[in-house]
């Protein structure tokens, strides 16, 4: 094929069976010449497996008996006969001439090994003499030429002592020690050589097979390269690490390319496929939680999710354009619009407790953050004036009723939220003022209106909002709704003197935010937040180490790719966050939240009953226990949203710490209240560990410095 023609899942199939069979043979081939070859190459090993050792050991051990019977017959009165005939002597000659004596057989042993390189140097358990014995049993002396090693020296023991004697009894056995000195020596050299030999056969054979995988796997994988540099290219432009694709260059490769280069080639493209990985992880899950885990489920946590989650980049604007500062900068900059009734610390911390504060300190408050404050120097003093504020902030709160949860110290309470959230992520680098004026707007009117009932509830009963809104965040749709009402008119319009970009710029951030504090988009916001983390891992994470040291440090990549070019993203997660952050507060304030949203839940639960609908999970009163059920709203709602938001937005760990803490203390209250079984413990035990680790890498990425921009 063409070195330009695309690569397609065939020609992969094809180059996967090519390799395989190529393989097989080389390595069937190299297998079979070693099986062959290697044999040869043992034939020093010849002299350990020679029998005749053992045999000549045997036949000496016969010979050496048979001697000793001659020697003492001629001893014995019974060869009266045979001594008259012939002296001792004589008898000793003839047995001797005869061949049968131990030193005939001796003399041939040695004679055999003489023309080999191996023999025989010491015989050891054929005593001349026995204990008691008159007669001498002769043997000629061996060559005594002992090997200078111990591993060279092998002996060979009789089978079995044929005559008792010294050093052939029970507890020993005669021996003949031989000299392998030139065995071994040949041996080492045949080892030698089989080892060059076997290094020899497989670098030819490496290089036969790399000639042959170069034709059929090297040509392909470097067209297949070239295909994904270009998409490497283009999606590491939209990530981290686009210093190290300029690193690849264009061009074919060629058997001189440096290794380097090799390599710099497949890193990206791991990067990209294991980006792509986790990306479409994120994209293919559906829920918050599989099917599996949804059956192992305890009722307070599907609740959250079946009910609570009813599941079953543009141009920055510049801050004041279209007016000038003295047209609208009513108050100086060292003006204080009032005494506020908190101390300042109390303000700039998350231990504001607006459930304890009078109408008219809440008012001080939400004056101070829009006009006094940091945000409020550069907001609402430049963009509206005193007494346009204080009308429309007491038409807002007006609008609220007077219910448990959805109430105006709620309203203030996520305005402080938003507020803080802006403030600790030095959102002045990447949110326009106009846009940060309009999210504090929204904040203050997200739920005017609400009377306790949720969007679910509303479509089941065929409310005349679900109505007007064809079931589509009805509710939402209703505050954003309101909350204009009171824009447009005149007395308490904060954006009239916005210029005509500026107000459809802060109308699109209210509608916006507000329609995003709707429990049904919550888990598209976690993936969208964690798909951003995994877009720029690398550096988050480097920013992470990097404010922790200095927090005005922050890099250009990450100012403009992560933060300014997804304002419109954070300000709806930071309006959605703020507005299911009560269990983000210390515990005594996260606590008196709680149980007023499960007095509103309950109170929807009643209603349910009274109409035939079926009760929600988390609405029945007799059900569900009030700390079991803010386990399973913390566990599966908050924490994803607050973990994700951490890894982007690393000044918030703060949050997942309390976060942790508070769920571990709801962990310890309904344990107490209720004295659960073993298991359930387990289970929620097993929640919070996991909780901690996850706690635990977001510290620990603030500690480790990054040492590659590869995430």
């Amino acid at each position: 094929a063409s070195g330009d023609r695309e690569v397609t899942p065939a020609d992969v199939t094809h180059i996967g069976r090519l390799v395989t069979r190529t393989l097989s043979i080389k390595v069937s081939l190299l297998a079979l010449a070693l099986l062959i070859i290697s044999p040869l190459f043992s034939l020093a090993l010849y002299p350990e497996a020679d029998f005749s050792m053992k045999v000549w050991v045997a036949e000496l051990e016969r010979s050496y008996e048979r001697e000793v019977a001659l020697k003492r017959l001629v001893n014995e009165t019974e060869a009266e006969r045979l001594r008259s005939l012939f002296s001792g002597a004589q008898v000793e000659q003839l047995f001797d001439r005869s061949g049968m004596t131990f030193a005939a057989q001796v003399h041939r042993m040695t004679e055999f090994y003489s023309g080999l390189n191996y023999e025989p140097f010491l015989i050891e358990g054929f005593p001349e003499r026995f204990p008691g014995e008159a007669f001498t049993i002769q043997a000629p002396r061996l060559l005594d030429e002992r090997p200078n090693r111990l591993e060279n020296v092998v002996f060979v023991e009789v089978v079995q002592c044929l005559v008792a004697r010294p050093g052939c009894d029970a507890d020993a056995k005669a021996k003949v020690y031989l000299n392998f000195q030139a065995p071994r020596k040949l041996e080492a050299l045949m080892d030698t050589s089989l080892i060059l030999f076997s290094l020899l056969l497989m670098i030819g054979s490496t290089w036969r097979l790399s000639r042959v995988l170069d034709a059929i796997v090297l040509d392909p994988l470097q067209r297949m390269l070239r295909t994904v540099r270009l998409l490497s290219k283009t999606i590491l432009q939209q990530i981290d690490g686009m210093d190290q694709v300029g690193s690849i260059k264009d061009g074919d490769s060629n058997d001189g390319e440096s290794q380097d280069m090799d390599m710099s080639e497949i890193m990206v493209l791991e990067l990209v496929l294991s980006k792509l990985a986790r990306i479409s992880d994120l994209i293919m899950r559906e829920n918050v939680v599989d099917s599996g885990e949804m059956e192992n489920m305890y009722a307070e946590g599907k609740g959250v999710i079946l009910d609570m989650m009813q599941l079953g980049g543009r141009q920055r604007t510049g801050s004041l354009t279209g007016f000038t500062t003295e047209e609208t900068a009513i108050l100086s900059p060292t003006d204080r619009l009032a005494r506020l009734p908190v101390a300042e610390s109390v303000l700039n911390s998350w231990n504001m407790d607006y459930l304890r504060l009078r109408d008219e300190d809440k008012a001080a408050v939400s004056a101070h953050i829009l006009f006094d404050s940091t945000i409020g120097t550069r907001t609402g003093r430049q963009f509206t004036d005193i007494i346009t504020f204080k009308v429309f902030h007491s038409s807002v709160l007006a609008g609220y009723l007077d219910q448990p949860y959805h109430n105006a110290a709620h309203a203030c309470d996520v305005t402080h939220t938003v507020y803080r959230l802006l403030c600790l992520t030095k959102s002045d680098r990447w949110v326009t003022d106009v846009s940060a004026f309009a999210i504090l707007v929204a904040a203050l009117g997200h739920d005017m209106g609400h009377f306790g009932r949720t969007n679910q509830f509303l479509v089941e009963t065929q409310h005349e909002l679900a109505l007007r809104y064809n079931d589509s965040s009805p509710l939402e749709n209703m505050h954003c709704s309101s909350l204009f009402a009171v824009l447009s008119t005149p007395n308490s319009n904060l954006f009239k003197k916005l210029a005509r970009e500026q107000y459809c710029s802060a109308r699109k951030v209210c509608i916006q935010t507000i329609l995003h504090t709707d429990n049904a988009h919550h888990f598209e916001m976690v993936k969208d937040t964690s798909m951003t983390y995994e877009l720029h891992s690398a550096s988050c994470d480097q920013y992470a180490f990097d404010v922790a040291r200095d927090p005005e440090v922050a890099s250009a990549h990450y100012l403009t790719e992560v933060l300014q070019e997804n304002e419109s993203k954070w300000l709806q997660l930071f309006l959605h966050l703020a507005d299911v952050s009560n269990p983000l507060k210390p515990f005594d304030i996260c606590q008196v939240w709680a149980h007023r949203v499960l007095d509103e839940f309950f109170a929807q639960g009643d209603e349910e009953k009274a109409l035939g609908l079926p009760v929600g999970m988390l609405n029945d009163r007799e059900k569900i226990g009030r700390p079991a059920s803010q386990h399973g709203f913390i566990n599966f709602l908050v924490a994803p949203l607050v973990f994700s938001s951490v890894r982007l937005f690393p000044s918030l760990y703060p949050l997942a710490k309390q976060m942790t803490a508070n769920l571990e203390t709801w962990r310890n209250v309904w344990a107490a209240e209720v004295m659960p079984l073993s298991e359930e413990v387990a289970k929620r035990d097993a929640d919070i560990e996991k909780m901690r680790e996850t706690l635990q890498a977001l510290r620990a990425r603030m500690q480790a410095e990054r040492r590659t921009k590869f995430g």
